[in-house]
C-alpha cells in the first residue's frame, strides 16, 4: 500500500463551490474531497496548473445557523486538472491548494468544519469496526454495559470537543 503524502487528512464530502477565474468568470462546481490546505473538485471547465482562482465553498445550512456564515471564502492556486469524462460535457478533476483566507474568520470557520467531519468520520469507522467485532464475539449484559460507557465517554469527549470550538469562535467572529 502506497504511503499518504498528504499533510492533511482528507475529509470526503460534497459541497458547492464557486469558482470565480482570472477573467471574472464564475463557475460552480461540487467537492470530492478537501482538507484545511486544499480541495478536489468537479467542475465542467479545465484549469491549467499554476492558475490562481478565487473560491467561495458553501457551508451546509445547519453550520450557516451555527457560525453566521454561508460560505468560507480564499484563493486558491490550481496544481492539478484532468479529465473524468470525455465526450460532449467534459467533467474535471481540480485539484487546489488554498493560499490565502479572505478573512480568519473563513480560516477557522473551515478548520473546524473540517474537525466536525473527521470526527464524524472517526466515530462512522469506530462504530462499524465494533459491530463486525460484535458479530464475531458473544454478547452479554456485562459487555453491553462496557459499550454503553465507551459510548458515553465517547460523546462527552465529543461534546467537550464542540464546546471548545464554539469558545474559539465566540471569541474571533463578531458578535
Amino acid at each position: 500500500m502506497a504511503q499518504e503524502k498528504r499533510k492533511e487528512r482528507r475529509v470526503h464530502a460534497e459541497i458547492e463551490v464557486e469558482i470565480t477565474c482570472f477573467d471574472e468568470s464564475k463557475r460552480k462546481g461540487v467537492t470530492t474531497n478537501f482538507s484545511r490546505l486544499g480541495a478536489l473538485i468537479t467542475i465542467d471547465r479545465e484549469f491549467k496548473p499554476g492558475e490562481s482562482v478565487d473560491l467561495a465553498l458553501m457551508v451546509p445550512g445547519h453550520f450557516q445557523r451555527d457560525f453566521g456564515a454561508d460560505r468560507i471564502r480564499c484563493k486558491a492556486n490550481v496544481f492539478r486538472c484532468s479529465p473524468l469524462e470525455e465526450g460532449k460535457n467534459v467533467i474535471f478533476a481540480v485539484g487546489v491548494f488554498f493560499t490565502e483566507f479572505f478573512s480568519q474568520e473563513d480560516a477557522a470557520i473551515l478548520s473546524h468544519y473540517v474537525s466536525l467531519l473527521l470526527d464524524h468520520e472517526d466515530s462512522l469507522t469506530k462504530s462499524r469496526a465494533h459491530s463486525k467485532k460484535e458479530k464475531q464475539t458473544k454478547i452479554t449484559p456485562e459487555s453491553k454495559e462496557e459499550e454503553l460507557n465507551a459510548l458515553q465517554l465517547a460523546l462527552q469527549s465529543i461534546a467537550s470537543r464542540l464546546d471548545k470550538i464554539e469558545d474559539t469562535l465566540k471569541k474571533i467572529l463578531p458578535q
